[in-house]
Order: structure tokens, then C-alpha cells, then sequence
């Protein structure tokens, strides 16, 4: 899922990191262990140099880790922020939609857009006006 920034300085993707985590299972308030592929906000030069890690897709709460969507990063066209499709920062509290993560303060918000049943908002892109 790669994106170019607008100035063709970056490239933005996501990586996957395999790893295990406990977190509550069912409704019996006991927990158990889960393989978690948890994703990461990465971006790199086009040489590829400069690699940077931007935002990590970890949910920790407590002694419970768990991990929140990231998909399809999309740079806007002022270069301040990605859009991305996630259900972070909490994944318990969200549907997965389009969100911003700005690349100066380093934080994802809402962009308050209706959620939708299935698999969430797909394929974000930005109209020429």
C-alpha cells in the first residue's frame, strides 16, 4: 500500500510486525493469548534511506495488548498529514474509517465521518481540486 508524497520526497506504507499478545476473550473476563500482526505508519526516501517509523498500531491497555487497523496510507496534498483507514488509536471504541495523522504533532484523530457496517471506508484518494 504504498502512497508518494506530494513533493516526491517520501514514500508512506505499512509494515507488518508478527508478535503475541494477551487480551480478554469472550465474556468471561478471563484472557487469553492471540498472534497479533500488529501494523506500523512507516515512511522512507525513494533511495531508501531515512527510513522512519511514525506511528505504531500497538493497543496496550493495562496487561492487555492488542493492536489497531492501519491500512492505505494517503498523504494530503499540503504534506502535513496521512489519511489513513484505521480503528485507532483505541480499537474498541471505533469502526474502521478514514482518520489523520499529522506528521507535526504525531497525532491520529477522527475525521467524525459516518462509520459503516462491513468492512469499513476503502481506498482513500484526493480529487485534483
Amino acid at each position: 500500500m504504498p502512497a508518494f508524497s506530494p513533493d516526491g520526497q517520501w514514500i508512506y506504507f505499512i509494515r507488518i510486525t508478527e508478535g503475541r499478545g494477551k487480551f480478554p476473550a469472550g465474556g468471561g473476563g478471563g484472557r487469553t493469548w492471540y498472534d497479533l500482526d500488529t501494523p506500523a505508519l512507516m515512511r522512507v526516501k525513494p533511495d531508501g534511506s531515512g527510513v522512519q517509523r511514525l506511528l505504531n498500531g500497538r493497543y496496550q491497555t493495562g496487561n492487555n495488548a492488542w493492536f489497531y487497523w492501519m491500512r492505505e496510507p494517503t498523504p494530503t496534498p499540503d504534506g502535513k498529514a496521512v489519511l489513513l483507514i484505521s480503528d485507532g488509536p483505541n480499537p474498541l471504541q471505533s469502526d474502521i474509517v478514514v482518520k489523520r495523522f499529522d506528521l507535526t504533532t504525531k497525532q491520529l484523530t477522527s475525521m467524525n465521518l459516518p462509520e459503516t457496517n462491513g468492512l469499513g471506508h476503502q481506498d482513500p484518494a484526493w480529487r485534483a481540486d
